[in-house]
């Protein structure tokens, strides 16, 4: 672009016969010459330059302050779960080390997760797999998080209740062998 500029400014200097060329020269103050002139365009042109990179530095300083604002309002707002109780993964998404969460919280709220995230209460995730989410406490304690609905019943040994239709008096069936008394059937 310097030398675009010069070469222009010399066409236009050459262009000039040197009776047009005695008035520019006197009206450059304390009797300048094109190339004090030139000098000072090429210094303006880098102050220019210099503020346009200041304002792509402020811009991305913006930005980046815009994603932490973001993701702090995501751990406010995942903050109101209540500190003892644990999330429950609701999906899991993605294939091999890809792989995402989503927990729903008791509180309602509901957040996507991957491998190194930090939740409310200090729960960072160590890892998504196919069969839960593993999470550590703030005091380094290991937990697996299950699905939904994949909640571990507790052993009951009692039998369960009939439903009312199979609960009725069982129908005596006719013999095997016709004629066949009591011992035989």
């Amino acid at each position: 672009m310097r030398n675009s500029l010069r070469l222009l400014f010399l066409l236009a200097v050459a262009a000039v016969p040197a009776a047009a060329a005695a008035p520019v020269s006197a009206a450059a103050p304390g009797g300048a010459s094109a190339s004090d002139a030139l000098t000072r365009i090429e210094s303006e042109t880098l102050v220019l330059k210099a503020r346009e990179r200041q304002l792509a530095v402020k811009a991305a300083i913006a930005q980046r302050q815009n994603e932490i604002a973001g993701r702090q309002d995501e751990g406010a707002r995942l903050g109101s779960a209540a500190p003892g109780s644990s999330p429950v993964v609701q999906s899991l998404e993605g294939i091999g080390q890809h792989q995402y969460a989503t927990l729903r919280f008791e509180s309602g709220a509901v957040a996507e997760v991957r491998a190194g995230d930090v939740l409310a209460g200090g729960l960072r995730v160590l890892s998504v797999e196919s069969n839960g989410v593993i999470v550590e406490t703030a005091r380094k304690k290991r937990m697996r998080l299950h699905m939904a609905g994949n909640a571990q019943a507790p052993f009951n040994p009692a039998p369960a209740p009939l439903p009312p239709a199979l609960a009725r008096p069982a129908v005596a069936l006719p013999p095997l062998f016709p004629g066949a008394t009591g011992s035989e059937r």
